[in-house]
């Protein structure tokens, strides 16, 4: 029982790890073109 519990614990602190680090580290870098409206001219 001890082994599940350990290896679903394991599972979910890196899980939520790796997610974090996955926002943390992305980049968001708009540029003129990504802020510009849509063809049918609805703004982003």
């Amino acid at each position: 029982m001890n082994m599940i519990l350990f290896m679903l614990t394991l599972s979910l602190a890196l899980s939520i790890l790796l997610t974090v680090l996955n926002f943390w580290l992305a980049q968001m870098t708009p540029d003129s073109e990504k802020l510009s409206p849509y063809e049918c001219g609805f703004d982003p």
